[in-house]
This record gives structure tokens, C-alpha cells and sequence, in this order.
């Protein structure tokens, strides 16, 4: 009898603690992403739906142009960003490299846009 009262309890825990884990859907993500492959990602993939939150601030730093830069070949093509103190990494319609940064000129101004890679986000979702 008090077997299965204490696996009730444990049982009754764990669903409660796995519950409590839900990785919440932010909403900018639909910029890319529709409401169903979100949902999916909430209940099969709930690591990866973590890293595209985290990511839709933390995939990119804004820094000063270095000028000794211009032309080199790691430049990306210059990208158009409206406004750059409210960016949301997913509606500039970039991806992430797994292993290579990524720099654009931002149009209209001395700044740059640098995309991390994926090895780079996930160490700093570690720290």
C-alpha cells in the first residue's frame, strides 16, 4: 500500500515539474515562424524553441563600422534596419551559421550588425 501511494506521489511531482518546464512561445518569433510549427516546437522541441527565444535579442551585437573592414571578404551584403534599439533578429529574415559569425553594414549609418553562430549562442545561453 505504501508503494503505490509513493509512486502516486512521485508520478503526481514529476507531471507537475515537467509541466512547470513549458518553454513559453515568444511572440516575436512569428515573424518567421507560424503559430502551428511553434506548437510543435513547445511539445517536441522544447531546447530548441529555448535557443530561437534566446535568440531573438542575444543572436546579434550592433558595434561601431571599423573602417580598416570595408571590403573584406567576411562582409555581408548591407542589410536596412528601421530601428536600431527595438531589432527583432527574425524579421531581418537572417539565419545562423553553426560555426561562422556573420557581419552586415547597416545602411544609412557607421555601424555593424554581427550575427553569432550558433557555437556562440549556445555557449552564452550556458553563462
Amino acid at each position: 500500500m505504501i508503494k503505490k501511494v509513493l509512486i502516486s506521489v512521485v508520478a503526481l511531482f514529476s507531471i507537475g515539474f515537467s509541466y512547470a518546464q513549458e518553454v513559453e512561445i515568444d511572440s516575436r518569433l512569428e515573424a518567421k515562424y507560424t503559430k502551428v510549427e511553434l506548437i510543435s516546437l513547445q511539445e517536441t522541441n522544447a531546447s530548441e524553441l529555448s535557443f530561437l527565444n534566446y535568440c531573438v535579442e542575444n543572436a546579434f551585437n550592433i558595434t561601431p563600422f571599423p573602417v580598416e573592414k570595408a571590403g573584406v571578404s567576411e562582409m555581408q551584403s548591407p542589410i536596412e534596419i528601421d530601428d536600431l534599439n527595438a531589432i527583432n533578429f527574425f524579421q531581418l529574415g537572417l539565419t545562423i551559421e553553426n560555426v561562422e559569425w556573420q557581419y552586415y553594414p547597416i545602411l544609412g549609418t557607421d555601424k555593424l550588425l554581427v550575427v553569432y553562430s550558433r557555437e556562440t549562442i549556445e555557449a552564452n545561453m550556458k553563462k
